[in-house]
Order: structure tokens, then sequence, then C-alpha cells
């Protein structure tokens, strides 16, 4: 009885393995007519979508070309006025920056999305990058400050107090202000930083003070090295006339007299007169023969030692 029981047994399971196999080498049969079916069903709306992404590329590509033309007429109307300079490069970026918001309004405006609804994504990705840029948004209102309350201008020399950072102002833009370095690199500091902290303008009256400093000996005829000083001064073809130059004591010392002199130039001759004054006051010295006094160290032995 087992024994008829399990050969009944393997003949099912044999039946049920040749079907599987049969189902399995059964050719696999592809339904053409659904696809075209759905193609024809999607074909106009994929030529319409084509065709808007074509348009909205053409009114891109024109678009930007339309604005980079009227960049420089508004530069130029710009540059008529009697705005200072760091305004109309701060008003230049600010138009610049609407006409790009208008064109992308255009190209939304392309696919189908009222002028309203584009609006409103435009604020509220404004608001989002806005709270994500919290920095930026405070150099923005730093730079509007700055061209506000003018604490410097366009072509001004200053420095940032805190980390001493200094040079002559190049550009303000909408969240930077570039300096420019007396070795001609260009430093890009944040706006809100600068409207921030405290900062020294040294062409605010139009002109820098050049402050020397030369040290003679004690026995030396100081009241005629200050003379002589002022006439090297006064030689310097660029210095500022309505300002007289000074010479002066400025303090004395174990090793000698220092004699401080001083003269006023334009702020773009600020770094070149420097190096021309000390060669003249070199030659000077070497002329009159007058020593600059080294340094020296004494030493004194209170008892003798042993030899």
């Amino acid at each position: 009885m087992l024994i008829s029981l399990t050969s009944a047994a393997a003949s099912s399971s044999g039946e049920e393995l040749t079907k599987q196999l049969n189902e399995v080498s059964k050719p696999v049969s592809f339904d053409w007519s659904s696809l075209v079916q759905w193609f024809n069903s999607s074909l106009p709306g994929l030529v319409n979508i084509g065709i808007k992404v074509v348009l909205a590329l053409v009114v891109f590509f024109v678009g930007r070309r339309i604005i980079r033309a009227l960049k420089k007429p508004i530069r130029r109307m710009i540059d008529r006025t009697s705005l200072d300079t760091g305004v109309k490069q701060f008003f230049s970026q600010v138009i610049g920056l609407v006409l790009y918001v208008v064109l992308i309004l255009l190209i939304l405006a392309v696919f189908g999305i009222p002028a309203s609804n584009a609006a409103a994504v435009i604020a509220s990705l404004g608001l989002t990058a806005g709270l994500a840029l919290q920095g930026s948004l405070s150099n923005f209102a730093g730079g509007f400050l700055i061209l506000i309350l003018h604490p410097f201008r366009v072509g001004d020399y200053i420095r940032e107090d805190s980390n001493g950072n200094e040079g002559i102002v190049e550009e303000i833009q909408l969240c930077y202000t570039k300096l420019r370095t007396s070795d001609r690199k260009t430093l890009v500091l944040p706006n809100g930083a600068l409207s921030n902290s405290s900062l020294t303008n040294f062409s605010r009256n139009g002109n820098m003070a050049v402050n020397f400093s030369l040290k003679v000996p004690l026995n030396a005829d100081t009241v005629q090295i200050q003379e002589d000083l002022k006439e090297i001064l006064n030689r310097y073809p660029n210095r500022c006339k309505d300002v007289p130059v000074s010479a002066f004591i400025r303090g004395l010392t174990g090793d000698g007299a220092e004699i401080g002199y001083r003269m006023y130039v334009p702020v773009s001759d600020y770094w070149n007169c420097t190096g021309v004054i000390y060669e003249e006051v070199r030659r000077y010295l070497i002329e009159a023969k007058i020593p600059i006094p080294a340094q020296h160290m004494e030493i004194r032995l209170e008892q003798q030692l042993p030899v």
C-alpha cells in the first residue's frame, strides 16, 4: 500500500514539473499594439512639451543677449547722473538682477505658468534662500547702508580696524567691497562686516598724511637737520601744496634723537612717495656725513672675575 502511494505522488510531481517546463519554454510575445496606441495618444502632448522647451531655450538665449545689450546704455545713463560711483555700481547690478528675474518670468510663461503664480514661486524661493543665506542678506543690507551713510566711497583709502585689511576702494558691490592693496592684490571684504565694525578713512579730506622718522646722534644739529628734511619734502612734485610740510623732534632715547617729518599727498601716490623720500634722505645723510646711531649694549662687571 505504501509503495503504490509513493509511486502515485512521484507521478503527480512529474506531471507538474513537465507542465511548468512547458510554460517556461513558450515563446515570449510583446504586445506592440499597446505601445503604438500609447505613443499615438501621447504624441500631441510630447510634441507640445518639445515645442515649449525649444521656445523656452530661444527666449533664454535671445533674452540674455538683449540684457547684455541693454546693460551698456543703462550704465551710460547712470554714469551721466551725479550719483556717487559706488551708488552707480550698486544700481547697475540691481538693474541687471531685475532684468534676469523678468527673463525667468517670461520663460515660465512659455510653459503656461501665470505670472502671478510664478512671482509667488520666486518669492517663496527667495524667502527660503534668504533664511538659508542670512549672512548674504546682512552683507546686502550692509552694502545698502554703506551707500546711504557713505563711510567711504570708491577711490578712498581705508583700513578695516578689526583685521587690519587696508587698500583703495575699487568697487562697492551688492554684498562685497573690493580693495586694491599696495602690492596690487584685490581684497574682497563682506559689506556686513564693514558696516558693523570700525574703520579708518585716510582720504576723507582728499589727501593722506605720510609720516617718516629718522634717528640721529644726540650731539647732531637737529635744527638744521629738520630744515633740510623739510626742503627734501618740498621738492617732491606730487605733494599737496596747500598743506605745509613739517619736521619735529619726536622723542629722545639713549642712543639718539628721533626726528619725525610729515607731508600730505594724494591717495594714489601714497605708496610711491615713501620709497622716493627715503632714497633722498639716504643721499642727504651720506653727503652731510650724518651717522645713524646703532643700537648698543653696555655690560658692566661689578667685581673682577678670577683669571
